[in-house]
Formats: structure tokens, sequence, C-alpha cells
């Protein structure tokens, strides 16, 4: 298996750290970079061949949507968008798929790609 390159996308400075500690533990995942909002993150994105993006959603559903739309329209055959909540334990991963009662063992299944 290849190495997937990750980037995280949140205004909260202990929850990147937190991602990438986690991260790091996993063998095949690569962090790309941690960035506090999507314009911040485009140019990374453009620039590194990212494979999944983790991104802390706000409570703002309409500025969530329109994020996810714009990072889902990006270039990326196999890109996937993992929607995570602080708030609510949620996690919505786009690849169609809505987890309501997100766990560590869910998010680590969803970033392994299983």
């Amino acid at each position: 298996m290849s190495t997937k390159q990750v980037l995280i996308i949140s205004p909260n400075e202990l929850f990147r750290e937190g991602l990438q500690r986690i991260l790091k533990l996993v063998p095949d995942l690569s962090l790309a970079g941690a960035d506090a909002s999507l314009a911040e993150a485009e140019q990374l994105i453009r620039e590194k061949a990212v494979d999944i993006i983790l991104i802390e959603q706000n409570g703002n559903h309409a500025n969530d949507a329109e994020e996810i739309s714009q990072l889902l329209g990006l270039p990326g055959e196999n890109l996937q968008v993992i929607a995570l909540s602080l708030e609510n334990m949620q996690m919505q991963n786009y690849q169609r798929q809505q987890i309501p009662s997100a766990t560590m063992q869910s998010f680590m299944k969803a970033i392994e790609g299983g």
C-alpha cells in the first residue's frame, strides 16, 4: 500500500495538533500540512498530491457545505474529504458515507480507506 498524503484544516490549533499526533501513529499516512482555513490550505492542496483532507466542521452548515463543495471540486482522482465535528462527535466521509456516532475506530477505518 502506498503512503497517503493527509491535510488537516481547522481553525482550532489544539484540534490540528491532536490529529497530527494520531496520524503519526498510522504507518501508511504522511502529513502534507495543517492549516487554519481553506483559504490558507488552497495553495498547499494545489502543490501537493493530497489524498485525504480532514476538515473540522464549524457548526455553520451553509459555510461547511460550501467549503466541502469547494474541496470536492479540487483535482485529485481519489480525493477523500472527511469532515469532523467536535460539537456533536459526528464524522462525515465524503465518499458519500455519514457516520452519526463517530468513534476513534470509525475514524481510523475511514482514513485507512476501509
